[in-house]
């Protein structure tokens, strides 16, 4: 491995560690809400909203059959994860350095709400397997539903498409959650999502003007 193959895998165990001692390893565990201040794709620092405990949340099978699909569904947090990790090693790969930057964090952010479900799925009385319904050995996750396209635009445009997906999800199950602590969870996770559409639309800006 060259020197510069190494401090790229430094580089990213960084990010890694840093994502989880910010504050999201305690939300994830549904302990306490974890506050953060990262850097955006241009280096500018910005201050995150708290993530909700969950430390009073109970078991709610209603509640889990709405959540659910966000967790593991083919459109789900988990293939997010999976998609956006793809495209920041095919980005790096074509000499986009800070579009394969910018998709490594949102996958990290990702990759802490694929947490905070999965420990907001056991508060709600199921296991956190990756399936459509936890805890039915039913529809278990499968990664055909990653889009594993190759030509910088069509990626964007997919990110673009999957996170408003995500955005319009979040929105229907916050009018059927009867809970409002398992709808706050939901809702800052849709913050999120709703930054991420932003990013990927300003990235799509940038390629399609050719910069």
């Amino acid at each position: 491995m060259d020197e510069n193959k190494k401090m790229e895998m430094r580089d990213v165990s960084r990010l890694l560690e840093e994502s989880y001692v910010s504050g999201s390893g305690n939300a994830a565990a549904g302990q306490k809400g974890g506050q953060d201040s990262l850097k955006d794709a241009r280096g500018n620092v910005r201050e995150e909203i708290s993530y909700p405990g969950l430390e009073e949340i109970g078991e709610d099978p209603a509640a889990l059959k709405i959540i659910a699909p966000a967790y593991a569904g083919g459109e789900g947090e988990l293939t997010a994860v999976l998609q956006y990790i793809y495209q920041h090693i095919i980005f790096e790969n074509s000499g986009y350095p800070e579009y394969a930057d910018a998709l490594l964090k949102i996958s990290l952010e990702e990759m802490k709400h694929l947490g905070i479900l999965g420990s907001l799925i056991c508060k709600l009385g199921a296991p956190p397997v990756y399936s459509y319904l936890p805890p039915y050995p039913i529809n278990y996750y499968c990664a055909r539903s990653v889009s594993y396209s190759k030509t910088p635009q069509k990626m964007i445009l997919d990110d673009i498409q999957g996170e408003q997906y995500a955005i319009d999800s979040y929105g229907k199950m916050l009018c059927r959650l009867k809970d409002e602590r398992v709808a706050a969870v939901i809702q800052r996770i849709r913050m999120d999502e709703e930054k991420h559409l932003a990013e990927f639309k300003r990235i799509l800006k940038e390629l399609t003007e050719g910069k």
